[in-house]
C-alpha cells in the first residue's frame, strides 16, 4: 500500500458513498427506468451504482477536499470485465471516468484471476494518490 497524500484515506465502509457516486445524478425520467435503475429517495440513475454488486470496489475519500474515487468492476468472474476508475471532484459534482485505466486492467472469465487484476488496479489508483 502507498503512502497516501494527507487527507485521502481508504474507505474501509462496503457501501458506496451516495454523495459522491449517486447525488450528482439526475433522477429517472420514466417510472420504467426509475423501477430498474433508479436508487434513493429521488430514483437518480447512477452508472457507478449500476456497478455496486459485480465483483468488488475500492473507495478512497480525501477528507479534507471533499473529493473522492473509487475502482469498481464491471462484470463478473464467469463473464469477465474490467475495473473503472471514477474520480468525484466534489459532492454534487458529476464523477469522470479514467479510461485509460479500464484499458489497462481487464481481466479474463476466471474465478482466481480476477483478483490479481483488483490487486493491481487499487495499486494503480493509490499511485495516483500518493504521497
Amino acid at each position: 500500500m502507498a503512502a497516501l497524500q494527507p487527507g485521502w484515506v481508504v474507505w474501509p465502509f462496503r457501501y458506496l458513498l451516495s454523495h459522491f457516486w449517486l447525488d450528482p445524478y439526475p433522477s429517472a425520467d420514466t417510472p420504467e427506468l426509475a423501477f430498474k435503475r433508479g436508487r434513493g429517495r429521488d430514483q437518480r440513475v447512477s452508472p457507478i451504482y449500476d456497478l455496486e454488486h459485480r465483483l468488488g470496489f475500492q473507495q478512497w475519500v480525501n477528507l479534507t477536499a471533499d473529493t473522492a474515487l473509487i475502482v469498481i468492476a464491471d462484470g463478473d468472474w464467469r463473464t469477465g470485465g474490467r475495473f473503472r476508475l471514477y474520480v468525484s471532484p466534489g459532492h454534487g459534482q458529476l464523477p469522470y471516468e479514467v479510461l485509460e485505466v479500464a484499458e489497462k486492467f481487464t481481466y479474463p472469465p476466471d474465478p482466481d484471476e480476477w483478483t490479481k487484476v483488483m490487486e493491481q488496479a487499487f495499486a494503480a489508483a493509490e499511485r495516483l494518490i500518493a504521497a
